[in-house]
C-alpha cells in the first residue's frame, strides 16, 4: 500500500511520500491513498487530482480505479436560493 500526501503551501503543491500529520483522506485505489492537507481552490484542487493520477499511472494502476472519498456535502451559499425552504 502506497501513500502520499498532496499539499498545499501558499500556491506551491508539494507531493511527499508519506502520510502528513493534519492531512485527510481525499482519493483512494488498489495500492493507493492519497492524503491531502491545506486549503484548495479549484484549479489547485484540479491539479491534485491530477497529480494523484499520474501516480496511479506510474504504479501501473487503471485511472478509472482512483476513486474520491465521499466526505462532508458542501453546499455553496450561491447556489442556495432559499426557495426550497418555503416549499418544503
Amino acid at each position: 500500500m502506497r501513500t502520499i500526501t498532496i499539499e498545499n503551501n501558499y500556491g506551491f503543491i508539494i507531493c511527499k511520500d508519506e502520510q502528513s500529520r493534519g492531512s485527510r483522506l481525499e482519493f483512494e485505489a488498489p495500492g493507493l491513498q492519497v492524503w491531502i492537507k491545506g486549503r484548495f481552490s479549484d484549479i489547485e484542487y484540479d491539479t491534485s487530482r491530477n497529480l494523484a493520477m499520474q501516480v496511479c499511472c506510474e504504479m501501473r494502476i487503471p485511472v478509472i480505479a482512483l476513486r474520491r472519498v465521499s466526505g462532508k456535502n458542501v453546499k455553496k451559499k450561491m447556489s442556495d436560493t432559499k426557495t426550497r425552504s418555503m416549499f418544503s
